[in-house]
């Protein structure tokens, strides 16, 4: 005798879990254990591979993360701190990166650093929505509002008309103040 119930299973695609169902099946003593394990197993890498042909249409920008990276203090610039870099892919961070460490050995730093960030035509979308219209990668997939898909698509369509394959966007870095800058500053104003 079996039964079968409906349990979830979560299945990692990407870096993202996708959650898919499968039938668990309960065996008796007496069922034949065998065909049912792999009948279940076959169930199992149907769903896994299913998971995985959708997560593009699930996940679109599944390569863009949030960044964060150690950067220096603005006001000491001896301290380095905990500092927002935004929605960039592993490439864009990394480029990122290389123009922040340039700036600063150059010694100009300020408090906003601003940097280029290229982009390919496909990546361009995802970049504006993220950084400048403040979507989450959920809504990315079908919750981004009309207006705002025009917008970003007459940007991107006036960068690429000249016959360039990459867009490129000034991308802005605020630097933060350490714990030690954040302290004097309020004895200061005291």
């Amino acid at each position: 005798m079996r039964s079968g119930c409906l349990s979830p299973l979560l299945l990692e695609v990407g870096g993202f879990f996708i959650g898919c169902c499968s039938m668990a099946i309960a065996f008796s003593c007496h069922g034949n254990r065998d065909r049912n394990a792999l009948r279940y197993s076959i169930l199992l890498e149907n769903a896994h591979n299913l998971a995985i042909q959708n997560s593009k249409k699930i996940f679109p920008m599944a390569d863009f993360q949030y960044y964060f990276h150690q950067l220096p203090c603005f006001n000491c610039q001896k301290t380095t701190v905990n500092t927002d870099l935004g929605w960039l892919t592993e490439a864009m961070k990394d480029d990122v990166l290389a123009q922040v460490a340039a700036t600063i050995a150059e010694g100009n730093v300020e408090a906003d650093l601003s940097v280029n960030v290229t982009c390919s035509a496909d990546e361009a979308r995802d970049y504006l929505l993220l950084n400048f219209y403040g979507y989450s990668e959920e809504e990315l997939a079908s919750q981004v509002e009309a207006e705002d898909e025009k917008e970003v698509a007459d940007e991107i369509a006036e960068l690429l008309a000249e016959g360039n394959d990459v867009a490129v966007f000034e991308h802005e870095i605020a630097l933060q103040i350490c714990t030690d800058c954040g302290i004097d500053d309020e004895s200061n104003q005291a």
